[in-house]
C-alpha cells in the first residue's frame, strides 16, 4: 500500500529556506553562496540550531521578493 502525504507548509524559518531550497534544486553550497553565508551557518539555520540575525533578515527579505523579515523570524530563536 503506497500512502501519499500532503505536502506540508514550512512552519520556521529554517524549514521555509530548505522548502524554498529544494523545490527549485539548488544546493546548500550554492544557496549559501548565493545568501552570503557560510554552508554551515544554513544548515544550522535550516534544522532550527540557529536563529537569523535581523539584518539578515532584511537582506534575505531584499534578495527573495516574497519573503518578508517576518517570515524570516522565529518567537523561539535566541536572537
Amino acid at each position: 500500500m503506497v500512502i501519499k502525504r500532503e505536502p506540508t507548509q514550512p512552519k520556521t524559518p529554517g524549514q521555509l529556506i530548505r522548502a524554498y531550497r529544494l523545490e527549485r534544486g539548488i544546493s546548500m553550497e550554492q544557496m549559501a553562496e548565493f545568501l552570503y553565508c557560510s554552508k554551515g551557518e544554513l544548515s544550522q539555520i535550516e534544522n532550527g540550531h540557529k536563529a537569523i540575525s535581523r539584518m539578515k533578515q532584511l537582506l534575505w527579505s531584499c534578495m527573495v521578493p516574497h519573503w518578508t523579515p517576518e517570515m524570516l523570524h522565529s518567537d523561539e530563536s535566541n536572537s
